[in-house]
């Protein structure tokens, strides 16, 4: 499947979930769509999702769109991650309710 088409179907399955539990699921779509192998691809997955992070950490005191990249770095730490899935997904429910 085209990298396009995953990452949009990937997007309409997360906003389809129900908070509290779609950080997990992008995990475990994630896992289940990865054949086992040689790890490089995922070892240059986290580490350039790291940097991001950190890129997006830096950007956060300057104007723009700090805190969306360190949201969508989150996310993407998220899918390969499943204990940082959990505190997406606690997260989501605590922001959700303090926003309401």
């Amino acid at each position: 499947m085209k990298t396009s088409l995953r990452l949009r179907y990937l997007w309409h399955r997360f906003r389809a979930g129900r908070p509290g539990d779609r950080f997990q699921k992008l995990y475990r779509a994630r896992c289940n769509g990865q054949p086992s192998g040689w790890p490089a691809g995922r070892i240059a997955s986290v580490t350039g999702t790291f940097a991001l992070l950190f890129l997006g950490l830096l950007m956060i005191p300057a104007p723009g769109p700090g805190g969306l990249v360190v949201l969508f770095a989150a996310a993407l730490l998220a899918s390969e991650f499943l204990f940082i899935a959990r505190s997406l997904d606690y997260l989501e429910q605590k922001v959700r309710s303090w926003w309401r």
